[in-house]
């Protein structure tokens, strides 16, 4: 795909290299693909490069189903191969679409600067982005493995200085157990608070639809208009149908279980 990174507000895109489809990620237990296997997809991505560069958006979104479902059928996953599918889908305007490609990417490379640079455009243009102050963005700079990084180290750091300070009681002791103690504190707290968001199952509306207050379709039924590219809780399903929650607007309803798509690899 013609891929030129973009710094203004037009979508960004990269070029993944052939060597990127050996170094990929992989979720659960590692399963190796065959050569053979790993030579199909390098043909099949080349030919979604060929397709994206000649503006046939729909025909490289194809190629790059197949090639993701041979990935999950390994149980492997590739940053590059869904980051390019969000690509493709935001060209064909499917905002939605490109979204939850575009999330997915992120749970496997949490600082890859082109998926957040086109996640967050995603958002802006489908008026779905939301208000983030610098103590909000501070708390979501780490990924929650970071999180849980940071937590160790600085509880380690803290006990080792208060183990320290019982030889030696000087000020500069004094300052880094206050120092490591104020970090195991921050770490902690924001580790708490993203675990248990981490446990709520969000999705991402894909396609324009309604949340109406039963799961069923009848007339009369109350319902409220959800555009695409909306990221929801989902509570629970009952038969076709998703039960979601709207953080922003704190309401909940019933919606097409094919409108929404689950964030989860």
């Amino acid at each position: 795909m013609n891929y030129k990174k973009c710094k203004s507000s037009k979508i960004s895109s990269r070029v993944l290299i052939v060597v990127g489809f050996i170094l990929i990620y992989s979720v659960g237990y590692s399963v190796d693909l065959q050569p053979t296997e790993i030579s199909n997809l390098k043909l099949l991505f080349n030919q979604s490069v060929e397709l994206y560069s000649k503006g046939e958006y729909s025909a490289a979104r194809e190629i790059l189903e197949k090639i993701n479902t041979q990935l999950i059928q390994n149980q492997l996953y590739c940053v590059g191969v869904l980051y390019n599918l969000g690509n493709c889908y935001f060209r064909e305007n499917k905002l939605g679409w490109a979204r939850y490609y575009y999330e997915l990417a992120k749970l496997l490379d949490y600082h890859d600067a082109d998926v957040n640079h086109n996640l967050y455009f995603v958002k802006k243009v489908s008026n779905n982005l939301e208000m983030e102050n610098v103590l909000t963005k501070i708390f979501y700079f780490f990924s929650l493995k970071e999180l849980y990084i940071g937590l160790l180290l600085f509880n380690i750091m803290f006990f080792l200085t208060l183990i320290v300070s019982t030889f030696y009681t000087t000020v500069v002791v004094r300052r880094w157990r206050i120092i490591f103690f104020v970090g195991f504190v921050f770490f902690l707290i924001c580790f708490i608070i993203r675990y248990n968001q981490n446990l709520q199952k969000t999705g991402i509306v894909v396609e324009p639809t309604n949340l109406t207050s039963e799961p069923r379709e009848i007339l009369n039924i109350k319902s409220i208009p959800l555009s695409e590219a909306r990221k929801v809780v989902v509570l629970t399903q009952k038969d076709d149908y998703y039960a979601i929650y709207l953080p922003k607007e704190k309401i909940q309803g019933w919606v097409k279980k094919d409108s929404v798509r689950i964030v989860k690899l």
